[in-house]
């Protein structure tokens, strides 16, 4: 019985040691994952980072010319109503 017993245990540790085997290479595959996707969103973030100051860029652009236009009209407006 007990030779049975220390077989049983040793089956059992060859699973589990197996099955630690199987965590560890899924935590290695979900690690890779991450780290996949942090790049990704890095990248992303970069991007609209970046997408941002050009529309505020554009923005300020527009900003000026309609207030030189502005600054057009009331020019020509006083010039007609002194």
């Amino acid at each position: 019985m007990e030779k049975n017993h220390e077989a049983y245990s040793e089956a059992y540790m060859e699973e589990v040691k197996v099955q630690i085997k199987q965590v560890e290479t899924l935590v290695q595959e979900l690690l890779g994952s991450i780290q996949t996707s942090t790049t990704v969103f890095e990248s992303l973030h970069q991007q609209i980072s970046s997408m941002v100051v050009v529309l505020t860029k554009l923005e300020s652009c527009e900003y000026i010319k309609i207030q030189l236009k502005l600054e057009e009209c009331e020019s020509c407006h006083n010039e007609i109503n002194p």
